[in-house]
């Protein structure tokens, strides 16, 4: 790649007719521009078509005396994704000054050749500037270099994550069996065995946080060691004063004066021996909320018993004294506290929290670097690759002097909220929503490895630091509802940040994290949640929703997530449901939401908390009416109480049990329990990963056929034509309760069959079994019979008028109940079959079936086993099952 030669810019112009949130006019060649809103963009049309693979720097002149304004560009006339740039901004001048942007970042180049640019200047209104010399142009020789850097640095990354993974899955000969460290000894003690067959220069070696353990020079502390077990004390604070409570701890062998070899995982402080021994805190109720004044009368009226709030990090410590700041020592530096800023408000917000007896769980926010100070602490602290069009950063974890101004100021506030004097904050939510991190946690581009990487550590930090004043506090994870599935390209998949985070605890020393999750409803505007399609019942669906918190219930306690043989916490801190509008149907809708979520909350294992986001709408919610209470200017009835203000008071209340009667039917229901996947008695047939507990029929295991896809049982017929055959579960039932869900192939058939039996003397599960009929009805070559439509109790009972699957690729609903011999069918909740099968009537159906003993073919024992297998039919066509499961009754 050349340099580019100025003279062939092209020139961009603002369309007059295609803006938004911005108002802007022309004086004398340059360009005023204010902005409106939070989407302030403008359409730019070129002055002749873009050879983008020569013309993709765009550049202009810009005088912005306002902050720094982080730009949204689109590439071309598709506004999708893949024509997305990021990460840049304009930043704050005294004067004019020269931009130069790289667009051929882009994900995929706009069509060849384009004519047009939407540009948004910043993200929030009444913010002017000035801009001139808009081009489109080839690059200069030091944009190249600066390009080739930054290929560079993915390089680095996709490096550092191959590291990583090999790290992570590495089986080490030698181990550390724990670190201790002692708040009033100011000690650590690390004890380990070497198990190595080759001796010599081997060592303890310190691996602070900002370290890179896969690729370890010199280390700061190295103790040399014999094969064997051993013990070693050192002091809390290391010479040149870091604190080593933060630290981790490897053994290593020395293979050059720069150059070291794990023979260890790195293994941090398991624990602190706290200053005190603070109460461990049990809220009294789940019910909590976000968004209303600690000191409103709705608290105490709505039986709020647990809290969260924001602290914005960067207003806490500060590096220069100043009139209302008062030092503060840390790891032998001196910092200065704002007494009379944002710490104001938390201590009076803490003392309303001790007073009123509620956990609080405070989020732990970094501003994006946009300052303009060389040496603020946002600018030290905050991962220098965090897009500029985020809102919130990733601590830099691999800089000392980020590691350690994030510690000073975590030290300082895990020190002062673990008193009475000032309260306690009980638990620490690490940053904010991380499967989108780069928005709410941005460190730049980062695969996932690297960014779990930071953010474990980050973790960590606090986790340590606050262990050493409170034995209970503990350090939660956040997310959002994307569990198996990513909102954007740039997204990670909240299970996979999981099942990392894990790997980390297992590798370098557990701790006692848990889980903030922000459930929200499927579509954040429909608050009929149980009507999520995508929210099912096993370990890989794509949203955990209130239809399906089980699945994060059944997540943390499986053994190899257990921390110390007890589940992980969960607290649900920031979602609520939606009135798209104050008509009577949608405010009833969202009161329904929330029974139907309560409904599950107070039967989960797990959940200590239940935080309600939002009090009251607001307007900042981007139209959205998420609040127990109307806008502070309602028409007629301002911040007026919903139904779901009432109810939400009525929750742990006696009078729960008659406000919730009426939401019943809304949802559709007649018994509470059938909202709940994991009541009592419920057994998962299938995990969403495996086909444990199944096999196929007259077989001790599973044929190829049968697969797992996705988190569904698939049937896929092989191309050699080998047959899956019936898939039976390795259990048998009596009387239960069966629910899944499934969807054909078009032109396909299936079954499912109860009361099934094997042996060499039955060919299939229908020589025995009862079947619920799987068909397309529509193309199914037996949609001609009317008792062999989807849903019918094949061959035996008419489904003429009860038949009403979805369209193929479609998600059918599916119930069979059986109790005593009476069975019942349903299909996406329309009864299809009924029948005694103790009864007279019965035994005519079977005499004028298929299975009336008149051929050998369909065998003289249909029907006749009260218990048996469940089986699902492999009929040569491809199916697909999900989320089964079911209650012996």
């Amino acid at each position: 790649m050349q340099a580019g030669n100025l003279q062939n810019a092209i020139t961009l112009r603002p369309r007059n007719t295609d803006y938004n949130q911005v108002e802007f006019k022309e004086e004398k060649g340059e360009w005023v521009i204010i902005t409106k809103g939070n989407d302030p963009y403008i359409f730019f049309d070129t002055s002749e078509p873009v050879d983008f693979s020569k013309q993709y720097m765009l550049s202009f002149e810009s005088f912005n005396t306002t902050e720094s304004l982080p730009m949204v560009i689109f590439v071309g006339s598709q506004l999708d994704w893949d024509h997305l740039v990021e990460g840049y901004d304009i930043s704050r001048t005294e004067g004019w000054t020269s931009n130069g942007y790289d667009l051929s970042v882009v994900r995929k180049s706009p069509s060849d050749p384009f004519t047009s640019v939407r540009i948004r200047f910043g993200n929030s209104g009444e913010k002017s500037l000035r801009i001139r010399k808009i081009e489109l142009r080839e690059p200069t020789a030091q944009e190249l270099e600066l390009i080739a850097n930054r290929e560079r640095c993915l390089q680095e990354d996709e490096a550092f994550s191959t590291r990583l993974r090999s790290y992570l899955q590495k089986d080490f000969s030698s181990e550390i069996l724990s670190v201790h460290g002692t708040y009033y000894l100011g000690e650590m003690e690390i004890k380990g065995v070497v198990r190595e067959t080759i001796t010599g220069n081997i060592g303890l070696a310190e691996v602070p946080l900002w370290e890179d353990a896969t690729r370890l020079s010199a280390p700061v502390t190295f103790i040399p060691l014999e094969n064997g077990s051993f013990s070693h004390r050192v002091a809390r604070m290391a010479e040149d004063q870091h604190d080593r409570f933060l630290s981790g701890w490897a053994i290593v062998r020395k293979k050059s004066p720069s150059g070291y070899e794990l023979l260890s995982a790195v293994h941090y402080a398991d624990e602190i021996e706290p200053r005190d021994q603070l109460e461990k805190m049990i809220p009294r109720s789940l019910k909590g909320i976000g968004g209303c004044p600690f000191d409103h009368p709705d608290m105490k009226e709505l039986g709020i018993a647990s809290v969260t709030f924001n602290i914005l990090l960067d207003r806490i410590l500060f590096l220069e004294d100043a009139p209302g700041r008062t030092p503060y020592h840390y790891a032998g530096k001196t910092w200065y506290v704002d007494m009379e800023g944002e710490l104001k408000g938390i201590d009076r917000d803490m003392k309303i929290a001790q007073e009123n007896g509620w956990m609080v769980s405070a989020i732990l926010l970094i501003p994006v670097n946009r300052a303009v100070e060389k040496d603020s602490w946002t600018r030290r602290v905050a991962h220098s690759e965090a897009l500029t069009s985020g809102a919130f950063a990733m601590p830099n974890m691999t800089d000392k002097e980020a590691v350690e101004a994030y510690a000073a100021t975590m030290n300082f506030l895990t020190e002062r909220y673990s008193t009475p004097q000032y309260g306690r904050i009980h638990h620490w939510i690490i940053h904010n929503e991380i499967q989108n991190g780069f928005f709410w946690t941005s460190a730049g581009s980062k695969r996932i490895e690297t960014y779990m990487n930071l953010y474990q550590k980050s973790m960590r930090l606090v986790y340590t630091l606050a262990r050493q004043y409170d034995p209970n506090a503990k350090v939660l994870i956040s997310l959002d509802h994307d569990w198996f599935v990513t909102s954007d390209m740039r997204g990670y998949k909240g299970k996979e940040l999981l099942d990392l985070l894990v790997e980390f605890s297992h590798q370098e020393g557990d701790f006692e994290w848990g889980i903030a999750q922000h459930p929200y409803p499927q579509d954040i505007n429909n608050p009929r949640t149980w009507e999520d399609d995508k929210a099912v019942l096993d370990f890989k669906t794509p949203y955990l929703t209130p239809k399906n918190l089980e699945v994060l219930d059944a997540w943390v306690s499986q053994p190899h997530v257990l921390f110390r043989g007890n589940p992980r916490e969960i607290q649900f801190t920031e979602q609520g449901l939606n009135s798209p509008d104050y008509s009577e149907k949608s405010l009833i809708d969202q009161a329904a939401g929330m029974a139907y979520t309560w409904e599950k909350l107070k039967r989960m294992k797990n959940v200590t908390a239940y935080q309600y986001h939002l009090w009251a709408d607001a307007y900042e919610e981007g139209g959205l009416k998420l609040g127990l209470r109307k806008y502070y200017n309602a028409e007629g009835d301002p911040h007026g109480k919903k139904p779901i203000w009432y109810l939400y008071r009525s929750l742990d209340t006696p009078e729960y049990g008659k406000v919730r009667e009426a939401y019943k039917r809304v949802i559709g229901i007649d018994y509470w329990d059938e909202v709940y996947f994991g009541a009592e008695g419920w057994q998962l047939l299938f995990d969403g990963q495996t086909t444990n507990g199944w096999h196929s029929f007259n077989n001790e295991k599973v044929l190829p056929a049968w697969r797992v896809e996705n988190g569904e049982l698939v049937l896929r017929i092989t191309d050699d034509g080998e047959r899956g055959w019936d898939l039976v579960t390795d259990e048998e039932f009596e009387d239960f309760d069966l629910r899944l869900e499934w969807k054909i192939s078009k032109g396909g058939n299936s079954g499912i069959f109860f009361g099934v039996k094997e042996g060499p003397e039955y060919g299939w599960a229908s020589s025995t079994g009862v079947e619920m009929q799987v068909l397309d009805n529509i193309e199914g070559a037996d949609r001609g019979d009317p008792k062999h439509l989807a849903g019918a109790m094949y061959d035996l009972i008419d489904a003429s008028n009860s038949s009403k699957p979805r369209p193929v690729g479609q998600w059918n609903e599916v119930r069979i109940f059986k109790n005593d011999g009476k069975v019942t069918f349903w299909l996406n909740g329309i009864i299809t079959a009924q029948i005694d099968m103790n009864s007279v009537a019965w035994k005519e159906l079977v005499n004028n079936s298929k299975w009336n003993g008149a051929d050998q073919y369909n065998g003289s024992d249909f029907g006749k086993f009260s218990k048996g297998r469940i089986a699902l039919q492999d009929h040569f066509d491809g199916v697909y099952y999900r989320n089964i499961r079911i209650k012996r009754l």
